[in-house]
């Protein structure tokens, strides 16, 4: 007895002690009291009683842990010792129990028969605990799909004059909002306040409605729903418009709509401001740093971030310090980032919670290991795992990876995969374990141990991200071991499997998202190094541009009611991915929901949507085109190619480039065994002597790297190249660099730019001069810190004499909407202005305009692919217009691209900052060209040897390069 007393006084003091999520230690010391309480009560023959332990000890793994599977082991204990015990009382409790557990695992049609046992042995109808079995049987059919069950059952609650009318009639707004009828809902839910159900139990069933409604409505009939629900039942602990608009924001990020989203929060924030409400800026602030996150624009997250702990109020806003300081390690910014999170930990006044205190410690060790200080951050993190960090709270996965990247240890590794208790963090995890045993240590047996678990639990959870790069891991592991055949052949279905979760994006910007990740550009290198010939090409193309090709063919072959059904599907498991984030997952549970039922619904919706998009891949029509961005074949190219034009395509390699040289007659291949660092380092440090007209361009050493090898294999009668950069050589003017005779190649070729070999299929051969003209020019205005350009004046005025009826805007009159209108309405635009590029943001790159009432000063990137661009010859006379932020496919994400997606057939940029003298005479003489027929790459030639006679140094006359139609 007294052993039992010693137990049962521990397992209470544990709770009693422990934070409100305790760690795995302290639970595994709760679950072993727990376990040795169950035994005793065993040994003494008090069944019922060990059972009571077991029901609380699943309590503990369903509710607080949620650890489902082990809550439903415990459930199953629970129920046997009740059986046991010969004692039928509330034996239905123990049966329903288990029916629960079979939810939260996803399986509802097993819960359903568990509950329908545990109706069959209630003895009263009327009790609290039928009432809630009764909706349980309601939440079963409807996670099936059986909204008919789901009603008969719902209905069935309602007549009987019992304790849980309140609860028939949540069941009752259950159905009803699975049956799209929202307004009816709110009515059930109306009666369920009157018959005594309280304010939280409506606040989770009212949240879960906004949920589960995105599915089927739009954002501003969500947000409509959502004020009504605040007009019908004020006086809420929560805020249903705020978590409405929150969730709503973030679907439309999931979806793609980041442009949109940050157009609506930059609005908001201005009327903040004009308002002086400190409180809404800085909550908007945040808002647009995450929007900002979701685009990969650090640099301008970082900015929102400072605003905001600028905004008066906000410099003890703790959170957004530790994110302020993650942002600052991504961007290599240690210093900064040490004095944000010591800001946290050394916080005076209001204190952060330890949660908070705990992400400024990690930060600081991450800040540590970035700056070399190997030691400082291992003995951070092993306070961490001692709980040795007065006023802290760990995540203990999130220590023990961190400790694993720092010491590069399997051990380590093995203890985060033991730690780990969410089956999508425990595949994450097991990949990038097996990623280090193969590339890092000699552990391929071990590696593909580990992607064996990492596979049954990805299919079982329906995770398409991971089994593709499960493939691809395999893929490195054979070929390590020389397994060149089995290497290839894993690729090749890693690639199936990206190109078909891509598939999966209709929204462009999250299809280049996905090829920006370094994985999928490793397998895209590793797999082009195992391929030759023919398919080589294929593959290069397929990992070069598909982000632009999509885009393309999407922006003009729009239509069909086959994209509209996709866009319909993508649009549903959006919200189905924001019912399903982590911070939802309580609410739901709350309102009688479990979150691995939603995982049925995505499993649904994907065969759905796979459905519709082979059916849409077996049309011809152009709408069709869009969803089966396969390259142009190699045959189909060499036919558009001209006699004497060649097409030199580069692809990167993890060891090299691979070079192919197409003509209309035949294809070569070569590979050039280049050091990647060694060509970036060479790339930059002749851009830098471009950019200086005094410099003395090391320009033979980078020739003989790139070109002479491909000059050698060159056919005779060449003179026209068309250049498929990759890399740093995307940031390289092929025109200066000298041929076999030592002069540069633009005496001898004319030379435009793709962004890759397949778009020659979208382009017209021509982009002519004709119709109408603009001209715009920001002239001596000073904007946003930069000063004015006075010789953009002369440049636009000498150009006018090439075009009599030209429309030409300076100055004051060059503003946004100026801008956006020529480009929708003229024929040819010309901008002289600044162009700012942000690397790390290149989405918010964009040309400089003058300021005017109620818009921004500038033309921005992110508004460019919805503008139906009537303009198919844009030059963009600025500085540094044709430089980009190399991307995932191997693209570069910079306005050149952007507008030769949103329409344009030729466009014409900068590499650096331009002279002005020299570009006057330069574009004056490319227009008169143009407009005596000449096309555009010839006449950017011609002007360009012209300058040359006159200034000899590249900085004055190479800066153009003209990406696009000839």
């Amino acid at each position: 007895m007294r052993l039992m007393l010693l137990l049962v006084a521990g397992v209470s003091s544990s709770w009693a002690q422990n934070e409100p999520v305790p760690g795995p230690v302290e639970w595994e010391d709760l679950h072993r009291k727990t376990a040795a309480l169950i035994e005793l009560s065993v040994e003494k023959g008090e069944l019922l009683q060990a059972s009571v332990f077991a029901s609380l000890q699943s309590g503990y793994y369903r509710s607080l842990e949620h650890d489902h599977r082990a809550a439903f082991a415990a459930s199953e204990r629970a129920l046997a010792l009740h059986r046991q015990s010969g004692v039928i009382e509330n034996l239905e409790i123990s049966l329903a129990a288990v029916g629960r557990d079979w939810m939260a695992l996803g399986e509802p049609a097993t819960a359903l028969r568990w509950f329908r046992d545990a109706r069959g042995q209630q003895t009263d109808p009327g009790s609290k605990s039928a009432g809630r079995n009764a909706r349980d049987i309601v939440l079963a059919e409807l996670a099936m799909g059986n909204l008919l069950g789901a009603r008969e059952e719902a209905d069935r609650m309602l007549p009987l004059p019992t304790a849980y009318r309140g609860g028939a009639f949540l069941a009752q707004s259950d159905v009803l909002f699975a049956e799209q009828r929202y307004g009816q809902g709110l009515d059930a839910l109306g009666l369920a306040k009157l018959a005594g159900v309280d304010e939280w139990e409506l606040a989770s069933q009212l949240l879960s409605c906004v949920l589960v409604a995105m599915r089927s409505l739009g954002y501003e009939e969500a947000m409509d729903l959502a004020r009504r629900m605040e007009a019908e039942f004020p006086g809420l602990p929560v805020s249903i418009r705020a978590f409405a608009r929150k969730a709503i924001t973030v679907r439309r990020r999931l979806a793609g709509d980041i442009d949109g989203v940050l157009r609506e929060q930059v609005a908001e924030l201005d009327s903040a401001r004009k308002a002086k409400n400190a409180p809404a800026q800085r909550e908007l602030l945040r808002g647009i740093a995450t929007t900002y996150r979701a685009s990969n624009s650090i640099s301008n997250e970082i900015a929102a971030l400072e605003e905001a702990l600028s905004v008066e109020g906000g410099s003890s806003d703790f959170s957004t310090l530790n994110r302020l300081g993650e942002a600052y390690l991504l961007t290599n910014e240690m210093g900064k980032a040490g004095r944000v999170f010591n800001e946290v930990l050394t916080a005076k006044g209001r204190r952060p919670t330890a949660q908070e205190y705990g992400e400024a410690v990690l930060g600081q060790a991450g800040v540590a290991a970035l700056d070399d200080e190997v030691e400082g951050a291992r003995e951070i993190l092993r306070k961490a795992l001692a709980g040795a960090v007065p006023g802290a709270r760990f995540s203990r996965v999130d220590v023990l990876l961190q400790m694993a990247r720092l010491e590069r240890s399997a051990s380590w590794y093995e203890q985060a995969v033991a730690a780990v208790r969410k089956e999508v963090l425990e595949v994450v995890i097991r990949i990038e374990f097996a990623h280090f045993l193969t590339t890092s240590a000699t552990g391929v047996p071990d590696a593909l141990a580990q992607l064996e678990v990492a596979q049954r639990l990805a299919t079982n959870l329906n995770l398409a991200g991971s089994l593709w790069r499960i493939a691809y891991e395999r893929g490195i592991a054979a070929e390590v071991t020389g397994e060149a055949g089995r290497a290839r052949a894993l690729y090749a279905k890693a690639l199936e499997m990206v190109e078909a979760s891509r598939a999966g994006l209709t929204e462009q910007g999250q299809q280049v998202a996905m090829l920006d990740e370094e994985p999928v550009q490793d397998l895209y290198r590793r797999a082009l190094g195992l391929w030759t010939g023919p398919s080589a090409y294929d593959l290069a193309e397929r990992g070069k541009a598909r982000g632009f090709l999509d885009g393309v063919r999407g922006k003009r072959f729009r239509g069909g009611l086959e994209v509209a059904e996709l866009d319909a599907i993508e649009q549903r498991m959006a919200a189905l991915r924001v019912e399903s984030l982590p911070e939802h997952q309580n609410l739901l549970r709350s309102a009688g929901r479990e979150p691995a039922v939603l995982q049925i619904e995505m499993k649904k919706l994907a065969s759905q949507f796979t459905l519709a998009y082979e059916r849409a891949s077996l049309l011809r029509s152009r709408s069709a085109q869009s969803l089966t961005t396969r390259p142009m074949p190699l045959a189909r190219l060499q036919t558009r190619l001209p006699q004497g034009t060649a097409l030199i395509e580069y692809a990167a390699l993890n060891d090299g480039l691979l070079v192919f040289v197409i003509t209309h007659q035949a294809i070569r291949q070569i590979r050039l065994p280049i050091r990647p660092g060694e060509l970036r380092q060479k790339i930059q440090r002749l851009r830098r002597e471009l950019a200086d007209p005094t410099s003395e361009p090391e320009l033979q050493s980078v020739s003989t790297m790139i070109w002479t090898p491909v000059e050698r294999i060159l056919p005779g009668g060449i003179a026209h190249l068309i250049v498929v950069a990759t890399g740093p050589l995307h940031y390289l003017p092929f025109q200066v660099l000298p041929g076999a005779t030592g002069e540069p190649l633009v005496a001898k070729y004319t030379i435009r730019y793709l962004p890759s070999a397949s778009a020659i299929e979208f382009l017209a051969d021509s982009a002519k001069p004709g119709g109408t003209v603009f001209l715009g020019a920001i002239g001596n205005l000073s904007v946003e810190g930069w000063a004015g350009l006075p010789g953009t004046l002369g440049e636009t005025k000498k150009i006018a004499e090439s075009y009599p009826g030209a429309r030409r805007a300076t100055g004051q009159a060059f503003t946004p909407d100026a801008a956006r209108a020529d480009l929708v309405d003229s024929d040819v635009v010309h901008f002289a202005t600044h162009g700012l590029f942000d690397e790390h943001a290149p989405l918010f790159s964009g040309l400089l305009t003058a300021p005017a009432a109620g818009q921004r000063s500038r033309l921005s990137l992110y508004e460019l692919p919805e503008m139906k661009l009537r303009a198919k010859l844009i030059i963009l006379s600025a500085c540094e217009t044709g430089l980009g932020k190399v991307t995932g496919g191997d693209e570069v994400a910079g306005l050149t691209r952007t507008f030769l997606m949103a329409g344009a057939e030729t466009v014409v940029s900068s590499l650096w900052r331009v002279s002005d003298d020299a570009t006057v005479l330069l574009m004056s003489g490319f227009h008169a060209r143009l407009m005596k027929g000449q096309r555009t790459a010839g006449a950017m030639r011609e002007a360009a040897l012209v300058v040359r006679a006159q200034f000899a140094h590249p900085f004055f006359w190479a800066p153009f390069v003209v990406t696009g139609a000839y």
